[in-house]
């Protein structure tokens, strides 16, 4: 079941590796700040929307951006959005014409959306969740 890959021994202590990123400062306090992957099925193959967002996150001029997937009801396709949040002016088409070679065919976003900021829930993690609800809401299509 994959159990005993999951197990890592430090010091003399197991530890389940949960697929989060997290740490502990300096007090001896842990904090969770987000997931190793956030795998999703794009264009016929699986994509890890975290290594997007880490690729279009090193375009000058961005300050941040998170990329989600819709499902459209009619057809079953997923749809890759990208909210991002630019330092300067850019708009959807610049940034999508900048994306050149950073990122494989099956990766690049089929949609983006300018965002003053990107949402946080309690835990102060990007709320994924609400930019899809956001994006189905605006869109005026049909989305599972």
């Amino acid at each position: 079941d994959g159990t005993a890959e999951a197990l890592i021994t430090i010091e003399d202590v197991i530890y389940y590796r949960s697929g989060n990123w997290a740490y502990v400062d300096e007090t001896g306090d842990g904090y969770i700040i987000g997931r190793l992957d956030v795998p999703v099925m794009a264009k016929g193959n699986r994509v890890n929307l975290l290594d997007i967002d880490a690729r279009i996150n090193t375009l000058d001029g961005l300050h941040d951006c998170t990329t989600v997937a819709v499902t459209a009801e009619e057809t079953a396709d997923t749809l890759l959005v990208c909210f991002f949040v630019p330092v300067a002016e850019m708009d959807a088409d610049t940034l999508q014409e900048r994306l050149g070679d950073i990122l494989p065919e099956d990766q690049k976003p089929h949609r983006f959306v300018r965002v003053a900021s990107l949402p946080v829930n309690d835990s102060g993690k990007v709320d994924r969740n609400r930019l899809v609800r956001d994006f189905m809401q605006h869109s005026g299509q049909n989305w599972k």
